[in-house]
Order: structure tokens, then C-alpha cells, then sequence
């Protein structure tokens, strides 16, 4: 799942999706090991949730999209591109 175009803007959305999986997992795996049994620190469930949960979701639809060459082409080709980030 990497978007290739100019600029290599691919690698790094796949850079940041894979450093917020990881993170997420991080947070949960310190929660589980620290916190859980006293279950204290409940917002870092939350936290870490959040962050593997968006980081799949996004990593889902952009394979699911078929945001190839194909549409990066389409885009490029027009005369006016928005990117609402």
C-alpha cells in the first residue's frame, strides 16, 4: 500500500501510518504491562485505540480506493487540484 508520485509523498504516508500503528500498539502493549491490573491511566486505552484504529482505517480505503498511477494521473492531468488535508 504506497502511493507513488513526485516527490515521494507515498513513502511518507506510509511512513506516518505505519509510525501511528506502532505507536498505538506501543501505548497499549505499556498500558496492559503497567497499568492494567490497578486499571488506572484508562485515557491511554483511548490514545492508543485511536491511533492503530485511524492507522488501519486510512491504510484500508487507500488500498481499498485503488489510489494508484491511475488516479494520481487523473489528478495531475486536470487543471485544478484541491488537497484538503
Amino acid at each position: 500500500m504506497e502511493i507513488t508520485g513526485e516527490g515521494g509523498g507515498g513513502k511518507r504516508i506510509t511512513a506516518v501510518l505505519l509510525l501511528a500503528a506502532i505507536a498505538g500498539s506501543a501505548l497499549l502493549a505499556w498500558w496492559t504491562v503497567k497499568f492494567y491490573p490497578s486499571v488506572e491511566q484508562l485515557w491511554m486505552v483511548a490514545v492508543g485505540l485511536v491511533l492503530l484504529g485511524t492507522a488501519a482505517v486510512v491504510g484500508f480505503s487507500l488500498l481499498a480506493s485503488g489510489s494508484s498511477e491511475d488516479s494520481l494521473e487523473h489528478a495531475s492531468s486536470s487543471s485544478s487540484c484541491w488537497v484538503i488535508v
